[in-house]
């Protein structure tokens, strides 16, 4: 009984450690992902969702951290499980713009929603969804600088 008064008493006067505290980083492009929030609930997609599995795993991260922000199914986001859907949906998204792509992507998952990153494309794929949404196949609710 005597030890553990000592021990109560030695630990409630020992220092509280206070441990630093910072706030996170916002996701870029917050002003797109507040959009998507304002918008009907539906699954959404990222593009580009690189087959190389280092460059897959960076932008799933960053993508899944963003839907913090809009709350949407996210179909190319993961947090430590791979759906048995993923590689391929991954696959057929290399095909977009292309309509059959979209067709395949909006019967397997639903998709609603296309977050285009154009500042990580290419030029061929860049070229590709500019020419997508001037022929109508894809209608731009929002846009932003990059």
């Amino acid at each position: 009984m005597t030890t553990a008064a000592i021990a109560a008493a030695l630990a409630l006067s020992l220092p509280v450690p206070r441990v630093p505290v910072a706030r996170a980083r916002q996701p870029e492009r917050a002003g797109l992902y507040a959009r998507l929030a304002q918008l009907p609930f539906a699954p959404v997609v990222e593009v580009p969702w690189p087959l190389q599995p280092q460059r897959d795993i960076d932008l799933a991260s960053r993508y899944m951290l963003a839907s913090t922000r809009h709350w949407r199914p996210l179909t190319n986001g993961t947090s430590g499980y791979v759906p048995a859907s993923y590689p391929l949906l991954r696959q057929i998204a290399q095909g977009l713009p292309r309509p059959s792509a979209l067709a395949a992507l909006v019967r397997l998952a639903d998709v609603r929603w296309i977050v285009v990153h154009r500042d990580l494309l290419g030029p061929r794929g860049r070229a590709a969804w500019r020419a997508a949404a001037a022929a109508g196949t894809l209608r731009r609710v929002y846009e932003d600088p990059r």
